[in-house]
This record gives C-alpha cells, sequence and structure tokens, in this order.
C-alpha cells in the first residue's frame, strides 16, 4: 500500500505526482486550480466519494475494508480513464499524463493492492468484499450524477 501512495505522490517527484499532473490538466484546459470554484457545482455524491476515502482510512472499524476499496480503485480506474486518454488525445491536449499515467501505474497498483490482501494473516474476505462494494457503489454513484450534472447543462 505505502508503493501505491509513494507513487501518487510522484516518488518524490512533485512534477510526477498525481495531484500536479491534474493541475497541470487544468491548467491546459484554462479551469480554475482554486478549490473554491467547484464546490457551489459538485453534487452531493462527488462528495460521499472523496469522504469515502476519508472514513476508509481514519474511521474505518478495520483495515481491510480500505483494502478491499483501495484494491476495487485501482483496479477499476484502469477501465475508467481509457476514454478519458482516448479523448485527450483526439483532442489534442497535450498535459494527458494524468490519465495515461493511471493507464500505465495503475496496472501496478491494481497488483500491489491484491498483494497487500494476500499478505493478511487472518484476512475477513466479508470486510474486503464490503470495501469492494463501498468503493463500487459510491464511485459509480458519484459518476452519474456528476454525467447527469453535466448533461443538464449542456441541455
Amino acid at each position: 500500500v505505502f508503493r501505491v501512495l509513494i507513487d501518487e505522490l510522484g516518488c518524490g517527484n512533485e512534477e510526477k505526482a498525481h495531484s500536479q499532473l491534474y493541475r497541470d490538466l487544468l491548467t491546459e484546459l484554462g479551469l480554475s486550480l482554486r478549490l473554491d470554484d467547484y464546490l457551489d457545482e459538485t453534487v452531493p455524491e462527488c462528495f460521499a466519494y472523496v469522504n469515502m476515502f476519508h472514513w476508509l482510512a481514519s474511521r474505518a472499524p478495520s483495515p481491510q475494508y480500505f483494502l478491499g476499496a483501495y484494491a476495487y480503485f485501482e483496479t477499476s480506474v484502469l477501465y475508467a480513464f481509457q476514454s478519458f486518454a482516448r479523448a485527450a488525445r483526439r483532442l489534442g491536449i497535450s498535459h494527458d499524463a494524468y490519465y495515461t499515467e493511471h493507464l500505465y501505474i495503475d496496472s501496478y497498483h491494481s497488483s500491489h493492492m491484491r498483494t497487500a490482501i494476500r499478505s493478511l494473516e487472518e484476512p475477513d474476505l466479508a470486510k474486503i468484499w464490503a470495501g469492494v462494494r463501498l468503493a463500487s457503489d459510491i464511485v459509480g454513484t458519484a459518476t452519474e450524477a456528476a454525467v447527469a450534472r453535466a448533461r443538464a447543462g449542456v441541455a
């Protein structure tokens, strides 16, 4: 899990940190880097998405819920970001590394998370599966709500 988190932070190279790659993408698209500029437009389901990781990391009764959710997340991004990477390439976006880096590194992250689960002395598969389902449900709901909001704004 620590290796995954180190990668997320760019392995000590701030320019490669996933948060910086996202800022680079936003800058190229002419979007604000100020969090406050997005709060009124963000659907509540997206806040639940962020809050899920906080709860899992700091308040869940067992770290096995976190392992299940994070394993799901790292595996699902491999599929979820393919369309974004293709769209960025099609649109000529040069700062597409936020997507392409995830497509590259998350295959390793997915493997690392499965290794973390297998390394447990006494895995509680019900808790791990509950973490998977929690992440799947919350991420799915947040994605559907964000897409619905975007479509309503376009219509």
